[in-house]
Order: C-alpha cells, then sequence, then structure tokens
C-alpha cells in the first residue's frame, strides 16, 4: 500500500482537482472532439456520451488518491453530496405528491436529468470549486479553460455570421432561425469575466484583450442580458476597489463625473462602434436596441411573470421542485419564469421562499462588503454577475454563476472560520 502511495505523490491532488474544473469548464469542446473523432466511424452521436466520462475521469482519481492515501473522507466535500441526496429526495418527494409533474420531469430536453441532474449542470461547478479551495487557482483555470472554449465558441461565432443567422428554439420548442442567440452570449460570458478580472486586477493587457475579444463575441452573436451582466460586474468591482481605498469620496466623485460624461456621449459611441462593426458587414443586436432606445423590452416576460404571480397568489405554500413548469409551460416550451426570485416563490412558497431569498442576498452583501472575505471577493462578483442572468432569464437549477457563487461563499467563510484569510494582492496569475 505504501508503495501506490509513494507513486501518487508526484500528481497532487491540487493538481487533480485543477485538472476536474478544467476538464468540466471544457466538456462542450471535449464532446466536439469525441463527435469529430467517432464521425470517421459513423458514430458521432456516441460523442457527448464518451466525453463526459473522460471529463471526471480526474475527479474518480482524485477520490482513488483519498482512499488510498488515507486522507480524510471530509475533504471530499461531503455537503455536496448530502445536497445531491436532499435535492433528489426533493424530486422525489414533489413527484408523490404530484404525479402530473411526470412528463415536466422526464422529458428528453429540460427535464430533471437535462437540466439538473445531469453532470455537466451547473450543480456540479459547487463541487468543483470547493475541491479547489483557493481562489488563485480557480482563477487560472478560468483563464486556461477560456482559450481553449475561445476558440470553440469563436467558431460556432464565425459560423453562424457566415450563414447570416442562428437556429435556437421557440416558445413552442420548434427550431427557429434569430439575428442572435439567447445562449451564446451567456455561455462565453463567464470566460470573458474572469480575462477581464484578471486584466483589471494585475494590469495584464493580455488578459484585458481577451477580455475584450469575449466581450466583442457577446456583441456580435449574443443577446442583451451578458452586456447587462458585465455592466454589473464592472461597477461591483470598482465598488469593491472605493470601498477598500482611504479616499473614497475621491473616488466615488471621479466615478460620478465618468457615469455623467458616458450617459452624456454614449449614443455617440454605440453609433461609431456600430459604423465601425458595419463595415464589416456585421451588426449588433444590442447596440442597436440602445441606439433605437428599445433595449428595455420584455419580449413577453411581462406575462409569464404575471403567470408566476398568479400562481404564488393561488398556492402561497409552493408547488414542490420545478413547479412552474406545468403551468407556464404552457406559455414558454422551457417552463420557467425567467426570473430566479419567482421561481423560489413558486417552488418553495412564500415563508420558505422569502427566507431563501433574503439568504442569498444577505451573504453576497456579506462577502462583498466584508474587509475579510479577501481575494475571494473578486471572485465571487465574477460568478455573482454570472448569475445576474437569473433576474430575467434561465432557471436556477441550470445556472453556472448561481451554485460557483455559493460555492465561493461556501469556500470564503469555511477559510476565514479557519483564520486563514487570504489578502486580496495574493493572487497571482501565471501563464
Amino acid at each position: 500500500m505504501k508503495t501506490i502511495s509513494a507513486r501518487l505523490q508526484p500528481v497532487k491532488t491540487q493538481h487533480l482537482a485543477d485538472l476536474f474544473f478544467f476538464a468540466y469548464m471544457c466538456i462542450p469542446l471535449l464532446e466536439l472532439v469525441f463527435s469529430k473523432i467517432l464521425s470517421y466511424a459513423g458514430l458521432m452521436e456516441y460523442g457527448p456520451m464518451i466525453a463526459l466520462p473522460v471529463a471526471y475521469i480526474p475527479l474518480v482519481l482524485l477520490f482513488a488518491g483519498f482512499m488510498i492515501t488515507g486522507k480524510p473522507i471530509r475533504d471530499f466535500i461531503p455537503e455536496f453530496w448530502l445536497l445531491l441526496i436532499a435535492i433528489i429526495l426533493w424530486f422525489a418527494v414533489t413527484y408523490l405528491l404530484h404525479p402530473e409533474y411526470e412528463y415536466w420531469y422526464f422529458r428528453e430536453t429540460y427535464g430533471i436529468w437535462d437540466y439538473v441532474l445531469r453532470p455537466s449542470n451547473g450543480l456540479f461547478i459547487y463541487l468543483a470549486i470547493r475541491l479547489i479551495n483557493d481562489p488563485d487557482r480557480i482563477l487560472n483555470v478560468l483563464r486556461y479553460s477560456g482559450f481553449f472554449m475561445y476558440l470553440y465558441y469563436g467558431r460556432i461565432l464565425l459560423q453562424s455570421l457566415a450563414q447570416g443567422y442562428w437556429t435556437d428554439s421557440s416558445n413552442k420548442g420548434f427550431d427557429i432561425r434569430m439575428s442572435y442567440s439567447l445562449s451564446f452570449g451567456y455561455n462565453v460570458l463567464i470566460f470573458a469575466l474572469a480575462f477581464l478580472y484578471a486584466g483589471l486586477e494585475r494590469r495584464s493587457l493580455i488578459d484585458l484583450g481577451f477580455g475584450g475579444i469575449g466581450v466583442v463575441m457577446i456583441l456580435l452573436g449574443g443577446s442583451r442580458g451578458p452586456i447587462l451582466d458585465i455592466a454589473i460586474f464592472v461597477l461591483l468591482y470598482m465598488f469593491i476597489k472605493i470601498n477598500d481605498r482611504k479616499r473614497k469620496a475621491l473616488l466615488m466623485t471621479a466615478v460620478a463625473v465618468f457615469g455623467i460624461l458616458f450617459l452624456l456621449t454614449y449614443k455617440y459611441l454605440l453609433m461609431a462602434a456600430a459604423a465601425v462593426i458595419g463595415k464589416f458587414g456585421l451588426s449588433s443586436r444590442f447596440i442597436d436596441m440602445m441606439i433605437e432606445g428599445s433595449v428595455s423590452n420584455d419580449n413577453g416576460r411581462e406575462l409569464i411573470w404575471k403567470t408566476a404571480i398568479g400562481m404564488i397568489k393561488e398556492h402561497p405554500l409552493g408547488y414542490g421542485a420545478m413547479g412552474t413548469r406545468h403551468v407556464i409551460g404552457d406559455i414558454i416550451f422551457v417552463g420557467h419564469p425567467h426570473q430566479i426570485f419567482l421561481e423560489i416563490l413558486v417552488d418553495f412558497g412564500v415563508i420558505f421562499g422569502t427566507l431563501l431569498i433574503l439568504w442569498l442576498l444577505l451573504s453576497s452583501a456579506r462577502i462583498i462588503l466584508s474587509k475579510q472575505t479577501g481575494a475571494w471577493k473578486g471572485i465571487f462578483v465574477i460568478f455573482f454577475a454570472r448569475a445576474c442572468q437569473l433576474l430575467v432569464s434561465l432557471t436556477y437549477w441550470h445556472s453556472i454563476g448561481l451554485w460557483a457563487a455559493i460555492a465561493v461563499g461556501v469556500c470564503a467563510y469555511s477559510n476565514r472560520k479557519k483564520g486563514s484569510k487570504i489578502s486580496w494582492g495574493k493572487i497571482g496569475l501565471r501563464m
């Protein structure tokens, strides 16, 4: 046993944890690679089925290392496995009470497997981040995976621009052609935010450049939501930096002046940007909507939100897991209300839902405002800004931003509890 343990020493636990997070973030690319390889044998459809287990090989090796070396099993994030079991039990209990949910739970797309339990979903990023438990390494893995995923999403963008449209799903689940993608911008967003943060924090022109590339990709192929999330990230980053400085009043005045100048000139800047990309035969839906003043259009969300509010009023004790699907599914195919607070209140009820919302808001404020959070604060803002998508889109079950932000919050709390505060300036970026 000692011989086996000695041979495992060169492969450090932290390297396997980093590799697992990297593979998790690159699952779409792995699916493409394996699909291409298997296509030569006429087995292209099996690519995603192979890519997922391959991505989890580092996790299996990590667990095996825990067993062989005798490392405490409590370090293998037992709260994640308890959370996973609790979620499965909640769905099971809800199904027993509401057998009419069967179609919505077991449908091929947007069901429990496709949107919750499949190991490529948002819930599992919690495990990856908790295993790493280091802000420096988390940021670097995001950056490294971003280099590869930019190639993947850049390929998708170029293909869509060349054919002149994006293929997406309509409210009723049918494939339709659109001038932009509902998901593309959000997929690129997490990497763009990581690069922007690294560039701003370490004054790295390379990272700022890659962050800028991500923003351009989002402008060309994404919806308006990711741009708003980038704005939230920038504002939170500026607030944090000002809050940690002594001359707060002077800095706040400078930011206010800059904000006023931007409000007075932003339309001219947007028109200039539209003219530049127009010379290349391209356009940006977000820029066009900002110039036209139609960026706040709800695109049918008002009806969905009113329906969700009606459900809450009718049954304030809640409908259980994925409780909106059987009603809102008649309005929009995915069946969720595109608003995290409404979805929580429908699922958990007014009492428990309100408590959960308050916990999320107060915990987020504490992480951002507390100086004891240290370097975790910047990493949290990356994922928090990504999670802000849930204010107008998606579902909390599927959100990598929300589950990652929760994981970072737990990491920050556990490290603070142990007294191992990591300073803001510790983050060192390695190329």
